[in-house]
């Protein structure tokens, strides 16, 4: 629909870009997972607050999901889908997703940061998304290095 639509008001676009962008963190323990996360999103401040009431910074869990810390967080993913569709018959025409930070992953791409550690260490919320989001960059480089 929305595509028809703005074809109607622009008949010389040629194609449509539709974006999703969704980052997730995994708790290490489902218990401090907050009830309502189905009917709304945390940033990550309010997830530090959660897991460590008063504090600034939380435990980022290595690679050890089963062994973790309480109140860590054991891995996060930025899920980025990227789709080009042609306006005259909305086929896709190239389609790119996926960004991970810890856990197994899909394609391995080692230079991207963060490495796979055993260690456990702090990180406050602006850490996170720092990682988070040059994680994403490294794997759209590689993926679709025009894009940059």
């Amino acid at each position: 629909m929305i595509m028809a639509k703005y074809q109607a008001l622009d008949r010389q676009v040629d194609a449509f870009l539709f974006c999703f962008y969704s980052p997730t963190l995994f708790l290490a323990h489902a218990r401090l997972t907050p009830q309502d996360r189905g009917t709304r999103s945390y940033g990550l401040e309010e997830v530090v607050q959660i897991l460590q009431p008063g504090s600034r910074s939380v435990t980022w869990a290595g690679p050890r999901a089963a062994m973790a810390p309480p109140n860590s967080i054991s891995h996060a993913f930025i899920y980025l889908s990227l789709t080009l569709f042609k306006a005259l018959d909305w086929q896709p025409l190239w389609e790119v997703a996926g960004s991970q930070v810890g856990g197994k992953v899909r394609p391995r791409l080692p230079e991207c940061l963060p490495a796979p550690t055993d260690l456990d260490y702090g990180a406050d919320a602006g850490i996170i998304q720092r990682l988070m989001l040059q994680n994403l960059e490294c794997r759209l480089r590689h993926i679709i290095p025009d894009s940059f």
